[in-house]
């Protein structure tokens, strides 16, 4: 069986006795799938793909209604000052579709981003071991404890029964 042993020197210095020195292991904490960020990313997401739609669907109406008029009922006159209306309110339209499409691309970047930084493992097995030192002091003083150093040793052994 393989048994990993820490190894670990203290050294006081002063008017206090060291009673006991602990090693242990600090549990790892779970690991998040949400964070605030990627809430307001999410909600900031659903704002623009209902800006999206909205816009869709005012351009569609747009372009039905052009469809739906009777150049014979209309003057010329009338026409061509339906036909600018159009395109200005049209094109009024596509720029806004693009700037929500760049928007909505670039929140969404940002929301794979935010999910890889939840998904990354930040938490080294290795550094979650912690030390208590248990010190006795009989007066008030200055005392200076140093932790000298500390390994981690891994140690074959045999369970004797």
């Amino acid at each position: 069986m393989l048994r990993v042993l820490t190894i670990l020197s203290v050294e006081g210095r002063g008017s206090a006795t060291i009673h006991d020195v602990t090693i242990s292991e600090i549990s790892p904490q779970p690991i998040p799938t949400v964070s605030d960020t990627l809430k307001d990313l999410i909600a900031q997401q659903t704002k623009l793909e209902k800006a999206l739609a909205r816009n869709n669907k005012a351009l569609k109406a747009l372009e039905h209604y052009l469809e739906s008029v009777k150049a014979n009922v209309l003057p010329p006159a009338q026409l061509k000052d339906l036909v600018d209306s159009y395109e200005t309110t049209a094109a009024g339209l596509d720029d806004q579709i693009t700037k929500i499409e760049a928007e909505l691309s670039e929140t969404n970047k940002a929301m794979e981003e935010e999910k890889k930084k939840l998904a990354a493992p930040n938490d080294n097995p290795k550094l979650r071991r912690k030390a208590s030192i248990g010190v006795f002091a009989a007066k008030e003083g200055l005392v200076k404890i140093s932790l000298i150093y500390g390994a981690f040793r891994s140690v074959r052994y045999k369970d004797t029964l």
